[in-house]
Parts: C-alpha cells; sequence; structure tokens
C-alpha cells in the first residue's frame, strides 16, 4: 500500500508497535498524528520522526472517551486538513483468561 503523502492518525502510537508504525509509514512519507495517554512518549515519538524530516503531531487521549477521540481527530483535520488512515493500536496486554483452569 502505499501511503506517500497519506495523513495516519496512529492510537497507541507512544511507544511499541506504535511508535515503530508511525516512524515506517513515516519514512514512506505519510504525516502521522500520535495519539496516547502519555504525554512525554507520545513527544518523544513526534520529535523521532521530525528528526528524520517526516511530518507528526500529538494528541493526547483516551481512546475508550468518545469525546476525547473526538478531539484528537480534530487535531488531525486542523494540523493536516484531512485524514485518510486509522490505526487503532491502543490496547492492554493482559495476563491470559483464568477460565481454560475451570473445572465443571
Amino acid at each position: 500500500m502505499d501511503v506517500k503523502n497519506a495523513v495516519v492518525m496512529i492510537t497507541g502510537g507512544g511507544s511499541g508497535i506504535g511508535r515503530t508504525t508511525a516512524q515506517r509509514l513515516a519514512a514512506q512519507g505519510a504525516s502521522i498524528m500520535i495519539v496516547d495517554l502519555n504525554d512525554q512518549i507520545g513527544e518523544e515519538t513526534v520529535s523521532l520522526i521530525e528528526q528524520k524530516g517526516g511530518r507528526a503531531g500529538f494528541a493526547k487521549a483516551e481512546v475508550t472517551d468518545a469525546e476525547q477521540l473526538s478531539a484528537a481527530l480534530q487535531s488531525v483535520l486542523s494540523r493536516f486538513n484531512r485524514f485518510d488512515i486509522l490505526y487503532n493500536n491502543a490496547g492492554l496486554a493482559l495476563p491470559p483468561p483464568g477460565f481454560p483452569k475451570v473445572r465443571a
């Protein structure tokens, strides 16, 4: 998929898979909006992208809160004037569920 000139919003983009994806897409010419709960890592990811000549911004949001997510989307539109791709990466790594251990 050609992402050159695409505007991509990445939830959970401040670290891990989200950060790596953001950097890869930016290197291919996409403009990136990082959405994360953590200001520090979100801004750090933006800085890493910009240091390599990419375009990026940051919006703090809890993706389970409709108002915060709407505000993040408005940030994308304000900064880049459009929105092409959502990469919904935010989530938690939880331990395996206990139900396999249940005996009837």
